[in-house]
């Protein structure tokens, strides 16, 4: 039986994984298992540069099992291949279904567009083992005639602000919505949402779901858009609209220099490896921080600190903000912070979809194995008009991604009139 990604590297040693399977195979090189696992560990070790060669390898000896073609999807995906990972990964599942390799696969089908079919492949997220949901199944019991909808969030900050968008068609058609959400973005919803009218509800998620009556429908957000259609509403941005935020500058002010939020890292989730290998891919680590904060000091901006959470603090080594984001700020504080800048520039996090949910002009800084949502080799989004994509040019390659900002940001303070707000574009 080939092995999975399950078990290795308890201690988060994924190059000394791969190691381990590499010396294994010196001496039995046809052991597909060994292939496999060495093809996870590098995979996991966030490179799937040199996890594809063993992948290939694994499904050469022993093409008749699942796991070896999942894994292959899971490092075609990262490297941009969405046709072929989507391939792979049906592959596995025409051998064994499997609701964890129909989620993956979902995603490769998002890179490539094909949203409707993505966000129904989605939908098997809800029968895999464990599955963590707020509220637990059967979801959606009387879809066609309800009424009212109560709806849980279930992953990051950044997948609920980006699915807030379907609550929109939802009130405005006549449902009475509740919103189950993390409390960090309840008071966002419940005055980002306000504009739209109808009967919604957000409440803050308890440490136990409260009851619901027998006969209530109700579902995971991010079911919406199965439900509702793939499209993804960006002719709809902004959706989150509020009022301007408190201490708004005068024009006066804001001729001076143009005021620009950074955020550079993104959400540090550190308790499984997934998480902990997306954390360390998509933010700025301190050295290439510090370049780009010196290089921005010696421009004519005004620097914002927005970050969220326990990196905050910036390197001591750069010069001070004009404004940091209070510690004990919310995601609606953000929101109203972002409303009285001219830019934003975030890495992939929650705050570049909220900049882009409030049609905030966004600058998203990628890694080279960008999530598939931003699909391949676009520069604009179709999720959000404001937003424009900048690329890591290699792997890991944040400097090269730094003098790329840096050229567009130059190119952006030429052709800025004095003043004015200019557009992300």
């Amino acid at each position: 039986m080939l092995g999975d990604a399950k078990g290795l590297g308890e201690a988060g040693d994924w190059w000394g994984e791969a190691e381990r399977w590499r010396r294994l195979l010196q001496q039995q090189p046809a052991l597909a298992a060994a292939h496999n696992n060495q093809a996870n560990a590098l995979w996991l070790h966030d490179d799937p540069i040199a996890a594809l060669a063993a992948a290939e390898r694994a499904v050469q000896l022993d093409p008749s099992h699942p796991v070896a073609w999942r894994c292959l999807g899971n490092i075609l995906q990262d490297l941009g291949r969405f046709e072929e990972s989507v391939a792979s990964f049906e592959r596995s599942l025409r051998l064994s279904p499997d609701p964890g390799t129909a989620f993956n696969c979902s995603k490769a089908l998002m890179g490539v567009g094909r949203l409707d079919a993505a966000y129904a492949l989605a939908e098997q997220r809800l029968q895999t083992p464990g599955f963590n949901g707020y509220r637990p199944g059967p979801h959606w019991q009387g879809w066609a005639e309800a009424v009212h909808l109560t709806l849980a969030d279930e992953q990051g900050f950044g997948d609920v602000i980006q699915h807030l968008r379907w609550a929109v068609p939802l009130l405005q058609a006549g449902h009475a919505v509740t919103l189950e959400l993390a409390p960090a973005l309840v008071s966002l919803a419940t005055e980002g949402l306000a504009w739209v009218g109808g009967k919604l509800s957000v409440q803050p998620r308890q440490p136990t779901a409260p009851e619901l009556p027998a006969a209530a429908c109700h579902g995971p957000l991010l079911s919406l858009p199965d439900r509702l259609g793939g499209a993804p509403l960006s002719d709809a941005c902004p959706y989150l609209k509020l009022t301007d935020g408190p201490g708004r500058q005068t024009a006066e002010t804001r001729r001076q220099r143009p005021r620009i939020g950074l955020v550079w890292a993104s959400g540090r989730y550190l308790d499984r490896h997934l998480l902990e290998r997306d954390y360390r891919r998509k933010s700025l680590p301190e050295r290439p921080l510090i370049s780009l904060l010196n290089a921005l000091a010696l421009r004519p901006v005004e620097l914002v600190n927005l970050q969220f959470g326990p990196d905050r603090q910036a390197p001591a080594s750069i010069g001070s903000f004009a404004a940091v984001l209070p510690a004990d700020a919310d995601f609606l504080t953000a929101a109203r912070w972002m409303l009285d800048l001219d830019l934003i520039i975030s890495v992939d996090t929650a705050s570049a979809h909220l900049a882009g949910a409030l049609g905030c002009p966004v600058w998203m800084l990628l890694p080279w194995a960008a999530e598939s949502r931003w699909q391949r080799q676009r520069h604009d989004s179709i999720w959000y008009p404001t937003m424009r994509l900048l690329r890591q040019p290699a792997h890991h390659d944040w400097y090269g991604l730094i003098q790329l900002l840096l050229a567009h940001l130059d190119v952006w303070l030429g052709e800025t009139p004095a003043g004015l707000s200019p557009a992300a574009g």
